[in-house]
C-alpha cells in the first residue's frame, strides 16, 4: 500500500501534504479534547519522516549484522592479523627475503 508522500503539514486540526488533506480530526471542543486531538494530528502528520528514519536504521542495522557477521566469521576461522603481516614484509625486506 502506498501512502500520500511527505511532508505532511499540521493546519488547525487537519493534515495536508502540500495541496491534498489527508486526514481531519474530530471530537468535542472542549479544552482537553483539543489537546488531545492536536497531540493526534502531530503524531500522525510525523508518520512519513519516521518512516524515513525506520528506513535509515534498518540499513544500519543490515550493515551491523554484516559486520558481526564478518566478526564471527574471523573468530571462528582465525582473524587476519594485518599488522603482523604487514611487519614481517617489512623485516623480509630489509633482510633481503620474498614473502
Amino acid at each position: 500500500m502506498k501512502h500520500t508522500k511527505g511532508p505532511w503539514k499540521i493546519v488547525g486540526s487537519e493534515i495536508w501534504a502540500g495541496s491534498r488533506r489527508i486526514t481531519i480530526g474530530h471530537g468535542s471542543y472542549d479544552e482537553k479534547d483539543r489537546e488531545t486531538r492536536n497531540a493526534n494530528a502531530r503524531l500522525i502528520a510525523s508518520a512519513p519522516d519516521m518512516e524515513v528514519e525506520i528506513e535509515h536504521l534498518k540499513a544500519i542495522n543490515d550493515d551491523l549484522l554484516g559486520t558481526c557477521k564478518l566478526a564471527v566469521d574471523y573468530l571462528k576461522n582465525g582473524f587476519p592479523n594485518i599488522a603482523q603481516d604487514r611487519l614481517e614484509k617489512a623485516i623480509a625486506k630489509a633482510e633481503g627475503k620474498e614473502l
